[in-house]
């Protein structure tokens, strides 16, 4: 693979396998030769870097406890505008999850409205539905005795 068309012809000065792209959409060239002949092929692709969508951190959701059972069911969709700050929100998704592990394997989303229990860490997956692009962040769960 090289960054230089010139280069993949001439066989020179070939790309690093551990590669930093420079821009977010590169044009990259693999030579493709058969050893025996010499003969090769040049093949040029773009190598296209999509951006993350931003998890923000939202406040922790707190609220009083209506029977000191230390849960409580809470709107988890009222933490949309926090997690997604002043991002278009046309290609994005937001999935909640109790745990990191669920989140990043995008499974077992929980509803938004959710019997949470006082203590409890919910996981938020905001995932760009064009590219399958995704970041994670966190809050607390807190119930208050009156």
């Amino acid at each position: 693979y090289y960054d230089d068309e010139q280069n993949a012809i001439d066989g020179n000065n070939n790309l690093d396998t551990n590669y930093t792209y420079q821009t977010n959409s590169d044009i990259i060239y693999a030579r493709i030769e058969n050893i025996s002949t010499g003969c090769f092929y040049i093949y040029p692709f773009m190598l296209i870097v999509n951006d993350r969508p931003i998890a923000n951190m939202p406040d922790n959701l707190e609220d009083c406890d209506d029977d000191t059972d230390e849960m409580l069911f809470f709107d988890l969709e009222s933490q949309t505008v926090s997690i997604l700050g002043n991002q278009d929100d046309t290609f994005i998704d937001i999935t909640y999850h109790n745990s990191e592990n669920e989140a990043i394997e995008n499974t077992n989303s929980i509803q938004n409205l959710y019997n949470a229990t006082s203590g409890e860490t919910i996981f938020a997956r905001v995932t760009n539905t064009d590219t399958e692009c995704y970041s994670i962040t966190q809050f607390d769960i807190i119930t208050d005795n009156f």
